[in-house]
């Protein structure tokens, strides 16, 4: 059932960006495959491995102060097992004493397997600030 799996893959979301900024690594960690893969926004060496991702978060969170984080309604497509998602964000968030405002964009790719939605593939998108 498409509906109940869509349901089911933006509670997962929701769960994801509730959990991040509250520093609870181990909901991060239960929504990502154990094989999962995170491509770092702007390129660079992509992160494989839910741990190695989970620890992605706590370093952010090690280095920036999250002021404000909202992320607003994903839109998500499921084909059979395969969801795709873009969640559109904002945040904002303190880094060696300056703030930063930012919009941006979650692409996510998920698969079901034993009847249980985690990501498979990460990547952010920023996007660019809005002209005056």
């Amino acid at each position: 059932m498409p509906e109940s799996s869509t349901a089911e893959v933006v509670r997962l979301i929701r769960d994801l960006n509730a959990a991040w900024p509250a520093g609870r690594f181990e909901d991060v960690g239960r929504c990502f495959d154990e094989e999962a893969v995170m491509v770092p926004p702007g390129g660079g060496e992509i992160i494989r491995g839910r741990e190695v991702i989970v620890g992605s978060f706590r370093d952010f969170l090690a280095t920036a102060k999250v002021q404000h984080f909202e992320m607003l309604d994903p839109k998500v497509s499921v084909f059979g097992g395969t969801a795709c998602a873009v969640v559109p964000f904002q945040i904002r968030y303190e880094f060696q004493g300056q703030v930063y405002d930012e919009k941006g964009e979650e692409i996510l790719v998920l698969m079901e397997n034993a009847r249980r939605w985690r990501i498979v593939w990460r990547t952010l998108v920023a996007l660019p600030p809005e002209s005056a």
